[in-house]
């Protein structure tokens, strides 16, 4: 009799001494962050683990979050228990990159807890499918003035299913060209999506080597291409004159003067003719871009090729635009340094569709001052706040000219 009471003694203590630590435990404040958190990507998973906060003995857990998203963690899970100390999320796209915030939780008020943030990407469902790919040949590299080299290249990679879906918003392989003169370390990169572009911002009489690779829309990547050796004319300084200087774009060229969509966004620009009866300042062509009925697709972007203007301090862009009816979220134009990532972009001029007169083609001129000798790319962004707002908008008529614009039409962009 003595015996059989002895494991019920045990188990009232256990049952007492975990009652005595969930209240000796306070919620005067919220928990610590977890500790020794780590992550694993698959094709179409990310398995994260952590260890609890080393106060979670004085301070309550009652659980964990688990943020993600593509650009910012604006999903949430909530995992409850201080003891559970793994999670995997799933589905997720492959070959994307995905950002993660973890937080550890009570009930104490505040401010949430301190986060801990980690990025990931997630791996391409067929990675073997990288080693068949074939580099960019027949590649074509001439000096077109001491500033600018025109490449052309053939691509031999058939079309993929995903590419030959007619949908405007599938992803589509681009090239990514790798330049910098010949013998040096310091390279720059280009992006595009069609076979042909023009490096600008050379320096005269310098030889500038160049390669390029494909990227297919599930992330795998070919070889490098040959490197091409080009020799830029020398400068004819009896030529140089120093007056304003402009690049126009109307996308009437199947090119479009080389813009391209971003192809890491998840909302993508097309190509669009115009009706008879529009109000565009043309009869032509225009970028255009709209959501779609995905929540979580909430952007797109227009990037210009690299702009080169190292003598001017300032720079007019002008640029007509649409915005359709009923259109909810914000139009932003930002700037973006040669050489910089697209996060550390410079915003230039941001406003609500609501704002901007819908249904009607207006022209915005925005005065940019620039840092010295660094070129630009220009960014064109739509973008819903909110998973169920809608919109459409188009781009035409882009210009980029060196010095002040019109004083009785300028607006101030941010100081770059």
């Amino acid at each position: 009799m003595i015996f059989t009471e002895i494991p019920q003694l045990v188990r009232l203590y256990i049952s007492f001494l975990q009652i005595y630590m969930v209240v000796s435990q306070k919620e005067w404040r919220v928990p610590d962050p977890p500790e020794n958190v780590r992550l694993k990507a698959g094709a179409d998973y990310v398995t994260l683990w952590w260890d609890p906060p080393s106060s979670w003995q004085e301070i309550l857990v009652r659980g964990y979050t688990i943020s993600y998203g593509i650009e910012t963690p604006s999903r949430k899970i909530v995992i409850e228990g201080v003891e559970t100390n793994a999670f995997t999320v799933e589905p997720l796209k492959p070959s994307t990159s995905y950002v993660f915030s973890l937080t550890a939780y009570n009930e104490a008020a505040g401010e949430d807890g301190e986060k801990v943030l980690l990025s990931a990407t997630t791996l391409s469902k067929s990675p073997e499918q990288a080693f068949n790919l074939l580099a960019p040949s027949e590649v074509r590299a001439n000096a077109i003035s001491p500033e600018e080299i025109h490449v052309s290249w053939r691509d031999g990679n058939p079309e993929t299913p995903a590419e030959n879906r007619v949908d405007f918003m599938s992803k589509h392989r681009f090239y990514i060209l790798q330049y910098g003169p010949r013998g040096s370390f310091e390279h720059k990169k280009l992006t595009t999506e069609v076979t042909r572009a023009i490096l600008r911002g050379l320096e005269g009489g310098t030889e500038y080597e160049i390669s390029l690779r494909t990227v297919m829309p599930g992330g795998q990547e070919s070889p490098w291409s040959q490197r091409e050796i080009v020799k830029t004319p020398e400068v004819d300084f009896g030529q140089i004159i120093d007056s304003p200087t402009e690049e126009r774009c109307s996308f009437e060229d199947a090119s479009i003067c080389e813009y391209f969509s971003d192809p890491n966004a998840p909302l993508k620009w097309r190509r669009l003719q115009t009706h008879v009866d529009s109000l565009i300042p043309n009869d032509g062509y225009y970028m255009y871009l709209s959501s779609n009925g995905d929540p979580h697709a909430k952007f797109g972007r227009l990037i210009s090729p690299v702009y080169d203007v190292q003598k001017a301090l300032h720079v007019c862009l002008s640029f007509s635009f649409l915005v359709k009816s009923n259109s909810h979220g914000t139009m932003l134009i930002g700037l973006i340094y040669e050489g910089d990532p697209i996060h550390e972009g410079v915003p230039l001029f941001k406003e609500r569709f609501e704002q901007l007169h819908p249904g009607k083609w207006q022209t915005l001129d925005l005065e940019i001052r620039l840092r010295p000798k660094r070129g630009f790319q220009l960014m064109v962004e739509g973008r819903k706040t909110g998973p169920r707002e809608h919109f459409g908008i188009g781009i035409d008529n882009i210009s980029v000219k060196t010095g002040f614009c019109p004083k009785s039409t300028r607006h101030f962009g941010n100081v770059s």
